[in-house]
């Protein structure tokens, strides 16, 4: 499961009624005795608390996933929660004459309790209470905002917020070993004397279509379809996906993309026939348009509905103005899965079986094997019935435990057999094939599923104890590793649920001491590091990604992951290192990083980071 939100970073900590005049409520400068306990109970809040402030339209409301902890902390005396903002002019490189701060800052009156309480509402899983509402003269402005917590009017607790996307929790990918155990274009390889599985390809296309039209560049389409790796490939299915741009009346928006995906469909049969599994899903592309009206003028419309942008798009200069976004959203996206070719293709369902059966008979295991292969590949393409095993004897012996095992891998991984089945027939295999390492690996990853769905029969020890175990059959590090983080990922959930925080804490920190000497792919990096973020482990996101981010070349979303979970830090982003990561960032991808800077109101991460002087030049010399 992925989950994406914006995580509520103590990015900095500023006392604006001290320092900068403002609009609006004011509050009274900081309190120690006021303020101490304060601090100290909101900073031993949960670490996985989602608490962050959000605009929808011209309300601004604070959105939070536990209800006790709210409830808990807030229900006392002369405790409020306030709104901040900020205008993005305030952080402007050259200061206009009659430059005044109180222009640029406004404070929402904060709010007790009972108030939030009262108006409190559940949405999407979260909680939402109103604050109140963008200032009249904030709201053709691009600004950043904050929250703060007073008590007796006391300024205590005072934050800009700062978006950082992060993984929720996901399993590490995993499927039964036949041959190979395939990540990607990556195969992790268990040594055997037979040929790899059959591996697929996807090749992917885009069909651009004008206004109001359903003709394309017909050559484009054949240039790409001449190209697949057809030599060595068999087509399996296409997958095509045709689009409408959402101005417009409905109903002629409905008959474009379905014509669109039919004048698509038509030409692809020319090359691929019938007998290629076709899948079409049409629609009007309202997550292109909301995604990319924010980078414009008209961004108010990413948060109303599709009847009220419908009826701004009927006025033909707002029609007209939109068009260069909207003429990017009329396409039909095709995705074809390739398998790769075996030299049986050309024979028939019964003389597969009967090559099959006679190589057993004859102890030809190489090319049983491939056959093995052909068979289940013909099953994957729906040619041959997945109620078949009587029709695939394979004798009860050791010589033939390795078949069987790939039997029973196909068969879980094609969904012809349930897990349970599946797990009992594996544990009867190392009688009489017991050091073999797909044998076992498969064994502890249907113990991992089965535990996963809580099954009764798998105590947590004996799943502990088998995986780690591994080693000793010479299952893959790599391989074994993603069982064991697949296993800590669930103990620190369990333990989240739980409010164990011991049990996240050691499992958070066994993942990474898992993986902070194996040899990942960059994507993985990244995906660790943003689960570590899912739980506010930002020391341990950062420890983790930091040699990888100062390398001499860097992966490009690594190192701006980096920057976006460091650069709250304000000594050190001051330090020669920091800056010459930031000097990396900017080469490599000079949007990008200005992107870093762009307002709240736009989408952005957050402007308010260029309080920070040494951020600010930059901004400054680079961005402006």
């Amino acid at each position: 499961m992925k989950k994406y939100l914006i995580t509520a970073f103590l990015f900095l900590v500023i006392k604006t009624s001290s320092v900068f005049p403002q609009s609006g409520y004011s509050y009274r400068e900081y309190s120690r005795d006021r303020c101490l306990e304060i601090e100290r109970e909101f900073n031993r809040r949960p670490d996985e608390l989602s608490f962050f402030p959000e605009v929808k339209g011209n309300t601004i409301y604070m959105v939070f996933d536990n209800k006790e902890w709210f409830d808990n902390f807030f229900d006392r005396p002369f405790l409020r929660l306030g709104i901040k903002l900020v205008a993005s002019e305030y952080f402007t490189c050259e200061l206009f004459p009659g430059f005044t701060p109180d222009d640029y800052f406004y404070y929402l009156p904060p709010l007790q309790y009972s108030t939030m309480k009262e108006n409190m509402f559940e949405s999407d899983g979260t909680y939402k209470t109103p604050m109140g509402v963008v200032p009249h003269g904030f709201i053709n402005r691009d600004y950043d905002y904050g929250m703060i917590i007073s008590y007796w009017r006391r300024e205590c607790s005072a934050n800009w917020m700062r978006a950082v996307k992060v993984h929720e929790w996901e399993f590490m990918e995993n499927a039964l070993l036949v041959d190979s155990l395939v990540y990607h274009d990556d195969i992790i390889k268990i040594e055997t004397d037979t040929l790899p599985v059959v591996t697929t390809k996807k090749k992917s296309f885009k069909v651009n279509f004008p206004k109001d039209e359903t003709t394309y560049d017909k050559n484009a389409l054949h240039s790409f379809i001449l190209n697949l790796p057809t030599d060595n490939y068999n087509v399996m299915d296409i997958n095509i996906l045709a689009y409408a741009s959402v101005e417009g009346p409905e109903e002629r928006n409905v008959e474009l993309y379905e014509k669109r995906a039919e004048v698509v469909y038509k030409e692809l049969m020319k090359f691929f026939g019938e007998n290629i599994i076709y899948q079409c899903i049409v629609e009007e592309n309202w997550d292109a348009f909301y995604a990319d009206v924010t980078k414009t003028e008209y961004r108010y419309l990413s948060s109303e509905s599709k009847e009220t942008v419908r009826e701004y798009l009927s006025d033909e200069i707002t029609k007209e103005e939109l068009e260069p976004i909207l003429e990017n959203h009329r396409y039909a996206t095709i995705d074809v899965t390739l398998y790769k070719k075996l030299h049986v293709k050309e024979s028939s369902v019964s003389e597969l079986f009967g090559f099959y059966s006679d190589l057993l008979e004859n102890k030809d295991l190489e090319n049983a094997l491939k056959i093995q292969d052909e068979i289940f590949y013909r099953v994957k393409n729906e040619d041959i019935a997945v109620d078949f095993p009587a029709e695939l004897p394979i004798p009860d012996s050791k010589e033939f435990s390795y078949v069987m095992s790939r039997d029973y891998s196909y068969r879980y991984n094609m969904g012809v057999t349930d897990i349970k089945e599946t797990y009992k027939l594996f544990k009867e295999l190392p009688e009489i094939f017991p050091d073999c390492p797909i044998v076992r690996f498969n064994i502890a990853e249907l113990m991992f599923r089965l535990w996963l769905l809580d099954d009764s029969e798998i105590a947590d020890q004996e799943l502990f104890n088998t995986i780690t175990s591994l080693s000793n059959y010479d299952v893959p590090e790599n391989a074994a590793n993603r069982l064991l983080v697949n296993y800590y990922i669930l103990q620190a959930e369990n333990g989240r649920k739980n409010d164990n925080r011991r049990l996240v804490n050691t499992s958070l920190r066994r993942i990474r001491n898992l993986y902070s000497n194996a040899d990942l792919r960059e994507d993985e990096i990244l995906s660790i590091a943003m689960f570590f973020s899912a739980y506010r482990e930002y020391t341990l996101a950062e420890r983790f990604l930091r040699p990888h981010a100062q390398k001499s070349q860097p992966d490009e979303d690594i190192l701006f992951y980096y920057l976006d979970i460091t650069i709250a830090d304000e000594r050190g982003v001051r330090t020669r290192r920091y800056q010459n990561l930031l000097e990396t960032a900017l080469e490599l991808n000079p949007q990008r990083f200005c992107e870093m800077f762009e307002p709240h109101s736009t989408g952005g991460k957050g402007i308010s980071t260029l309080f920070n002087e040494t951020l600010k030049e930059m901004f400054c010399e680079f961005c402006d």
